[in-house]
């Protein structure tokens, strides 16, 4: 890895927990905190709701609802583009009703957001979501006077909300993030190579000049289809992906020693630096794992301390109650006692026996409430 790595997923959570203790008004500093109105409070909780899926259970009923509404919305748009399709009514009220539902979700995300409006609709994911509801609208309005095909093709931008709903989508933002050096270098070998393979080329596949044909022709008697640097580049790049199209193909042996070299440059320039990328992948999934995990073990830890301590409370319960029926035993034998009638030295043996339950219950009850309190340092 190198220094200066972008945000890992493990960030992302803890700016995610950052971010729902700012809206909760606790700062992360050593100011002071500010507590929210009933409001506030409300706005929160949406807020969180509709941005954070592991905040609560609703979050994520709401996060795999977006997502179902993308999917549909996706399945609608490819199957409009068959002829028989296009005018179908229920692909139409599928779209109404998915552009419904991403409006109110962006609306309701716009009026609970706390501070700059502008900040809030110029955010990269927002404008995402503003783009995949906004050619509906526009189309609606003004028809197809503003190109309406444009428009319906530009729905397909509602895939890229799974950036921010998806946590393998985010993995691979990261992904990417972590592995811009590598990318730049793989960008910068690879149009150096293109560059020159094309320039080598062109000279070896140009062939001479015909005025009659107005053409470049070549040893072979074809049109050389390498007419100019620009128009070989197509095919350096081709060569160089491995792709290989055929539509340009080098008949001279100078071309085909040039395209030789350009097929093996290209796989070492495609393999260094996506050995790169492939690594910062290795290093953020085992980040994910671990952080799946602990959230995991988080989880398990609560469901253990609640059963626990639902038992530790019924116990308490009744050792209370045994303390209460103790009391009221003492009570009685401490009346009888007080009779003439008793013989004392029974009275004493029994005042005894009173006086060790009554210590042994008072015990067990001091116990149990240390226990359940120690039970209660459990992280939430």
């Amino acid at each position: 890895t190198s220094t200066g790595r972008a945000t890992s997923v493990t960030e992302i959570n803890m700016m995610a927990v950052s971010r729902r203790r700012s809206f909760h008004g606790v700062k992360t500093d050593s100011s002071t905190v500010v507590v929210r109105s009933r409001w506030g409070k409300l706005r929160h909780e949406v807020y969180l709701t509709l941005n954070e899926p592991s905040y609560s259970r609703l979050a994520m009923v709401v996060s795999n609802l977006i997502m179902v509404a993308i999917f549909i919305s996706t399945v609608a748009f490819i199957l409009g583009s068959y002829p028989d399709l296009a005018d179908s009514h229920i692909l139409k009220v599928l779209e109404v009703v998915v552009v419904i539902l991403f409006t109110v979700e962006y609306g309701l995300r716009f009026a609970v957001y706390e501070g700059n409006r502008c900040n809030f609709v110029l955010d990269a994911f927002n404008l995402i979501d503003l783009m995949a509801i906004a050619p509906f609208y526009i189309e609606m309005v003004l028809g197809d006077a503003v190109g309406g095909g444009v428009l319906r093709v530009l729905r397909v931008v509602r895939l890229l909300r799974l950036l921010r709903h998806s946590r393998d989508m985010q993995m691979f933002v990261v992904c990417m993030g972590n592995s811009v050096q590598g990318l730049k270098l793989l960008f910068v070998l690879f149009v150096l190579g293109a560059l020159i393979f094309a320039s080598l080329l062109w000279y070896c596949e140009k062939g001479l000049y015909d005025e009659q044909a107005g053409a470049f022709i070549r040893s072979d008697g074809s049109e050389s289809p390498f007419s100019d640097i620009p128009t070989t580049l197509w095919w350096a790049i081709v060569t160089m992906t491995t792709v290989g199209y055929g539509d340009m193909v080098p008949v001279e042996t100078s071309g085909r020693v040039v395209a030789t070299f350009a097929m093996v440059a290209g796989v070492l320039v495609l393999a260094l630096p996506l050995s790169v990328v492939g690594a910062n992948f290795n290093e953020v999934y085992a980040d994910a794992e671990r952080e799946r995990l602990r959230e995991q073990t988080l989880r398990n830890v609560r469901r253990t301390g609640e059963a626990r301590g639902k038992e530790l409370l019924e116990m308490r319960e009744q050792v209370v109650e045994s303390r209460a029926a103790a009391e009221r035993l003492c009570s009685q034998l401490s009346a009888l006692l007080a009779s003439d009638e008793a013989d004392l030295r029974v009275g004493a043996a029994v005042e005894a026996q009173m006086e060790a339950h009554k210590a042994t219950v008072l015990l067990g009850l001091d116990g149990l409430s240390k226990l359940i309190g120690g039970m209660s340092r459990i992280p939430a």
